[in-house]
């Protein structure tokens, strides 16, 4: 994961969206009731591993990006952390928290 942590999420969207309509990997935007969509594109900041110790257990946390390919300033960035660490030896746990930045605050930064 830490090697080839951004084909692995583009492996995993691509593959789940292909099991599943409901599962998105492109945004969608509706203007004035025309709909424009885009392919998402993944960044992936940072990766960092915390090894076991006698009170916690090994996590491995990412530093996440996402936002549109084309006409990113018309679609939300979103900027996340995924913490994985194992439950039990056939159980992982995923935590993942994010905040996103609508279109309107990302046309007032640039």
């Amino acid at each position: 994961m830490k090697r080839n942590a951004l084909t692995l999420f583009q492996s995993a969207t691509k593959t789940a969206t292909s099991r599943a309509q409901s599962v998105a990997s492109e945004l969608h935007v509706d203007f004035g009731g025309i709909g424009v969509k885009t392919d998402i594109k993944i960044v992936v900041r940072s990766v960092e591993e915390k090894v076991a110790r006698p009170t916690s257990t090994p996590t491995t946390t990412l530093q996440l990006e996402w936002e549109a390919v084309t006409m990113p300033r018309f679609f939300p960035l979103m900027k996340g952390k995924l913490a994985v660490y194992p439950l039990t030896a056939s159980e992982t746990q995923l935590d993942f928290s994010g905040v996103y930045k609508p279109p309107s605050v990302r046309w007032q930064r640039r």
